[in-house]
This record gives C-alpha cells, structure tokens and sequence, in this order.
C-alpha cells in the first residue's frame, strides 16, 4: 500500500515538474514572439485592453483599447505610432496636419476596415480620403476594430451624437456576421458585444472563482493561470471549429443562431435605429455594407463567402423596407479589384480610396449633405 501511494506521490511530482518545464519553455517562446511584435508593429495590429483610464488589464498589444461604459471598448486616447495615431478622444486621425474647422461633419463607425487596420498611414484610410473628395466637409473616424452594429449603435446614442454630426457613415457587416458564427450563443440583446466583452467576461467569472469558490473550484480556476501558456496550447489543439446551428427566429430574447438572414435582420435593426438617433439628432444616416473579396473574381472558401452573400442580401431588402439609406460596396465590380484587398476585408490605400470614390457619389445623389449650413 505504501509503496502504490509514493508511485502515485512520484508520478504527481513528475507530471508538476514537467508541466512547470513546459509552461517555462512556452513562457519563453511567447516572451520572444512579444518582444518581436515590440520591435516591428505588424500590419494588423495586435491589441490589448485597457481601463477607461488607460491601466492594461491584458496581454500587451501593439493597438491599445480601452473599456467603454457603453460601447464595451473604444480606442485609448493620445496613441502615436508609424502607422496610426489617435487624438484625444481615441478618433483615428486623418493625417498629421490639423484641418480648420469645416461648414459640414460626418462620423464614420465601424470596426477594423473602417478603422484601416493594414494601413501604413493615417491619411490612406476612407475617413481621410472622403475628407478629401468632399468640399467644405470635416470626417471623423470614430471606427473602433471589432465592433458590431450594436456596438456602434451604443456609440452613436451615448458619445458620437455629441459632436452634432450632419451625417453618421456606419460602415460595416462582417463582423456581426463573423462573431456570429464564431459559435458564441448571442440573442437579440447581446447582438453588440464583441470579443473583448467575452474577455472581461471570462476574467470577472474566473476572478469570482478564485476570490469565492471552494478549494477544488479555486484550485480549477487558478490551474489556466498558472500555467496560462499550457492551456492555451491544449485549448488550440481541441478547438472543433464552429457551433451547430441554433436555427430560430431572432425576436425578443430569442436566439439568433447561424442563419445569415436571422443575423442581417438583427443588423439591419441596429441600422434603423442608428438612423432614428441620428435623424433625432438633426443629422443622416447612410449604412454601407463593407466589401468582400470573394465579390470580385473566382470564388475562395466555401459557406463563409455564400453566407456574406445572403446576408447582404436580406440585410438589403430589410434596410429598404425601412427606408434607410444604404450601399452595397459589393455591386461596384467596376471600382474594385482584388488586387487592393489584404484579405478577405481589409483594403489597402487604393481600396479604400476607390470606397471613398463610391461612398462620395452616394451621399451627393442622394442629398445626404444637401441641408448643412
């Protein structure tokens, strides 16, 4: 008997030395990769989540966010950097020169391609570039990368209708029908939350564990911290890709599912009602749907580019019925090659120039800055 529990004492120790090996060795790989992220910012820029006053609570990332009462996160104040720089309400600016002050303003949200996420300069992105074609006109880039309709939604109402916008650019739809699919189960309230929501979330549950829970669930909730690099290996090495479908109709509390349709209602719903807001507000509102590179020449994956399709389809007929103004990026093939995308989403500085281009004849057909002063 004695002799079984020093084997199983030993093979305990065993496995503790060599579980604290591995996480030392994968604490060093990460440190390496960290410190080469450091010294050579990345196109698409890695971030990390701050307070509202700027202290980090999470990994280091070259982008720094920080928590928004509202909208779950917004972009940290005052960041200088080659690619990118943000003033001093977290806006991305438009270059490095201020702009004297302009007879009409437009706000731009949306998440990393209205941002320019890839971008080398602050002037290549669409804000910059719609400053530029349109006369007399300020654009401001309130884009926050990652956000959802919802989330934009929350940003208008709360913060963005302050600055008496003449009209709101919300240019989007990816995203709410990517995180969607992700395979987290969301309802039609929970449509705006976004992946640093489910951060926090995760971080305030294991903190409640570890400040409340009996020994054993302590014990389970502090194992992933203390060997964080570990757990993340096993984590990866389980992933099964995406949930089954929940099917359903999005009402009130409902699950909206995996169904492209269910999802484009929700965010056409946001949509309408950034409208209302806005036009509350005395300004506009004009909805763009982001392009995709499947839209432009041969096909690439499979559900993925035929889900946008529907999407953008029923997110269409739902943003006509309710008399929102809107475009399509998608049915411009003539303004668009697949050459400026730097994936599937984002485009370089001739892509978001020729969005600009598209964007600019929209709002002078449709009058969208007809009645500014």
């Amino acid at each position: 008997m004695g002799g079984r529990l020093g084997k199983v004492i030993l093979a305990g120790i065993s496995l503790l030395v060599a579980l604290l090996a591995a996480e030392s060795g994968l604490e060093g790989l990460a440190r390496r990769e960290l410190l080469r992220k450091r010294s050579a910012p990345p196109a698409f820029y890695p971030w990390s989540l701050n307070t509202s006053r700027g202290e980090r609570i999470s990994e280091w990332g070259f982008l720094q966010l920080a928590m928004h009462p509202f909208a779950v996160y917004v972009n940290l104040p005052g960041q200088s950097t080659a690619q990118y720089s943000t003033d001093e309400r977290g806006f991305r600016r438009n270059g490095p020169d201020p702009r004297p002050p302009k007879a009409a303003r437009i706000v731009v949200v949306g998440g990393s391609a209205a941002f320019g996420s890839g971008l080398k300069a602050d002037g290549d992105t669409l804000s910059a570039r719609l400053e530029e074609l349109l006369e007399d006109t300020e654009v401001i880039n309130a884009a926050v990368i990652g956000h959802l309709s919802g989330q934009e939604l929350s940003y208008v109402v709360s913060e963005l209708v302050d600055l008496e916008p003449d009209l709101v650019i919300a240019l989007d739809g990816w995203n709410d029908l990517v995180d969607q699919l992700s395979g987290r189960r969301r309802t039609a309230h929970t449509a705006g939350v976004s992946n640093a929501f489910f951060l926090m979330e995760d971080r305030l549950r294991r903190l409640y564990l570890l400040e409340t829970g009996g020994v054993l669930r302590r014990s389970r909730a502090a194992l992933p911290l203390v060997f964080k690099n570990v757990a993340k290996l096993v984590a990866g090495a389980s992933q099964t890709g995406l949930a089954p479908a929940t099917g359903g109709e999005a009402g009130a509390g409902a699950l909206i599912g995996d169904d492209p349709a269910s999802i484009a209602r929700v965010y056409a719903a946001n949509a309408r009602k950034m409208k209302i807001v806005a036009e509350a507000f005395g300004g506009r509102f004009l909805c763009v749907l982001q392009p995709d590179r499947e839209s432009f020449g041969r096909r690439e994956g499979r559900s993925l580019g035929q889900g946008y399709e529907r999407f953008r389809q029923e997110a269409g007929r739902r943003l006509r019925e309710a008399g929102v103004a809107h475009v399509d990026l998608n049915d411009f093939p003539e303004a668009f090659e697949r050459s400026m995308f730097m994936d599937r989403i984002h485009l370089d500085a001739r892509g978001n120039r020729a969005m600009a281009d598209v964007v600019r004849g929209v709002i002078q057909r449709e009058g969208l800055l007809a009645d500014r002063p």
